[in-house]
């Protein structure tokens, strides 16, 4: 993700952190839920972080979802908070379903 493909009025990308890809779709025991077959399509993600800040931004179709925390990306909590982050879409299958 680049910065022109975020809002000019995006705040994140004036934060002065170091800004990374992450991959969304990357399967691990704590991210079940980023399995392929099962997360939206087309997520892009960038991880920014710096000494005592992290962000994760994610853009899934024309939307853009964030995080920022105090404290370094390494700290238990932040991580567990980043691999908890979770796209959803409706259900297709159920007309007019909604998600929280």
């Amino acid at each position: 993700m680049r910065q022109v493909m975020l809002p000019p009025n995006c705040h994140c990308t004036k934060l002065p952190l170091q800004w990374t890809d992450w991959n969304y779709y990357k399967v691990t025991p704590t991210r079940p839920q980023a399995e392929p077959k099962s997360a939206p399509k087309g997520i892009v993600a960038r991880l920014g972080t710096a000494a005592d800040r992290c962000a994760i931004v994610l853009r899934h179709g024309d939307r853009i979802s964030g995080l920022v925390f105090s404290g370094p990306i390494d700290r238990v909590s932040t991580t567990l908070i980043i691999d908890s982050f979770e796209v959803m879409v409706p259900d297709p299958s159920r007309k007019g379903a909604k998600t929280t």
